[in-house]
């Protein structure tokens, strides 16, 4: 069984990227508060810089899935 551990997002509320950091390759999924996926992308190990500059304003849940586990966090999108 994979473990579930939260990882920090920064900035947080953001307009425009996202940042985290992975120890691994993983695929990256964005929820919004009522379940559906509406990004699903694949990222290296690292620091990790992300647009969202395109996403609606609002609440998004992330999970990314390594060999290693599941990684949750969420952030607030502005604007």
């Amino acid at each position: 069984e994979l473990p579930i551990m939260e990882f920090d997002v920064f900035p947080n509320p953001t307009t425009e990227i996202i940042q985290f950091s992975l120890n691994e390759d993983a695929v990256v999924s964005f929820y919004v508060n009522n379940g559906r996926r509406v990004v699903r992308e694949q990222v290296n190990s690292g620091n990790i810089t992300l647009d969202v500059s395109y996403f609606y304003p609002g609440v998004y849940h992330m999970v990314c899935v390594s060999s290693k586990g599941l990684f949750k966090s969420s952030f607030l999108k502005t604007k």
